[in-house]
């Protein structure tokens, strides 16, 4: 009869195994979101297997952050939280992040969840920065911008602060007032008065409320 007993056990204990699933998926859009709002958002790791789950390693991509909120030991029919926060301050346009979560989940020991999102400017400069590559000592070099108006309003340029670091370059606008879905173009002229590298930023004061300063990065190199 024991060996019996034992016979039927065996296939059953053999059987049992956790199963790793992520709530609402693996891949979830978060639509659109403003630049300046951070998102976050809570995850739901449920077990929906026949033994323990351990949530061995959460780790999240480049730009985002994962923290699992509850116990990483899951109980059959349990859950447990993961927060995932990401921060589009220096992003625009689709976004798509991801955390890797390592368990014990013998089908699926490592599973990556993405997410993405639209990160939405109402002020869009293109590109976001000058480069006076290979540039000559005395002799003018010209880059330009584009400053597209995104927020449904007129929008103002109040003005163009050029880094003092930045001798030598001088900004202009085609124009001022940008109305909705208008766009300006940035003119940035250089004059290199000694050899080197060059670096620094311009600063644009917009009328905006949720980008009143627009940081223009400016790099190059000036040869004798």
């Amino acid at each position: 009869m024991r060996k019996a007993l034992l016979f039927i056990l065996l296939p059953i204990a053999a059987t049992a195994q956790p199963k790793l699933v992520i709530k609402p998926g693996v891949s979830v859009d978060f639509g659109n979101i403003s630049r300046t709002d951070s998102l976050k958002k809570q995850i739901t790791i449920a077990n929906e297997g026949t033994e323990t789950l351990l949530i061995s390693n959460v780790r999240p991509g480049c730009g985002c952050t994962a923290t699992l909120l509850s116990d990483n030991r899951i109980p059959q029919g349990g859950s447990a939280t993961l927060n995932v926060a990401f921060d589009p301050t220096h992003y625009k346009g689709k976004v798509t992040k991801s955390v890797t979560i390592t368990s014990n989940d013998p089908v699926h020991p490592t599973i990556n969840f993405t997410f993405s999102a639209n990160v939405i400017v109402n002020v869009d400069v293109t590109p976001e920065y000058l480069v006076f590559a290979n540039a000559k000592k005395r002799a003018s070099s010209t880059q330009t911008l584009t400053v597209t108006n995104h927020s449904g309003v007129p929008l103002r340029i109040t003005s163009a602060e050029v880094d003092k670091a930045l001798k030598g370059l001088t900004v202009s606008m085609s124009r001022s007032s940008i109305p909705p879905d208008g766009s300006a173009t940035v003119k940035a002229t250089f004059v290199g008065e000694t050899s080197g590298t060059i670096t620094g930023v311009v600063m644009l004061h917009t009328s905006d409320k949720t980008q009143p300063a627009i940081e223009i990065r400016v790099y190059g190199f000036v040869q004798e």
